[in-house]
């Protein structure tokens, strides 16, 4: 079962598919930052927990309906918070 308005066609797919881009990528540039400075402290341990537990949500809801413009880039901040994780554990050693 999909939603109706996800035809690739529908404007409002490219406005979903543009900020949760722009979405991904500050989770991006957080990550370079971590990695270049060395250091996570500014990184909570419970806010990269419910992030992961929200867009794992958000992305099964997204997939579930075939909203493509929210699951690929979804998928991918997922991927670049579960790195900040392992960054967070790796240089708060």
């Amino acid at each position: 079962m999909a939603c109706e308005d996800t035809d690739t066609g529908n404007l409002y797919n490219y406005f979903g598919l543009i900020g949760s881009t722009i979405l991904s990528l500050s989770i991006i540039l957080q990550v370079v930052k971590t990695h270049k400075n060395k250091s996570a402290d500014d990184l909570s341990y419970r806010w990269l927990l419910s992030t992961v537990v929200g867009l794992t949500m958000v992305n099964a809801y997204a997939i579930r309906f075939d909203l493509w413009s929210l699951y690929i880039p979804g998928i991918i901040e997922l991927l670049f918070v579960i790195i900040l994780i392992f960054l967070k554990k790796m240089y708060d050693t």
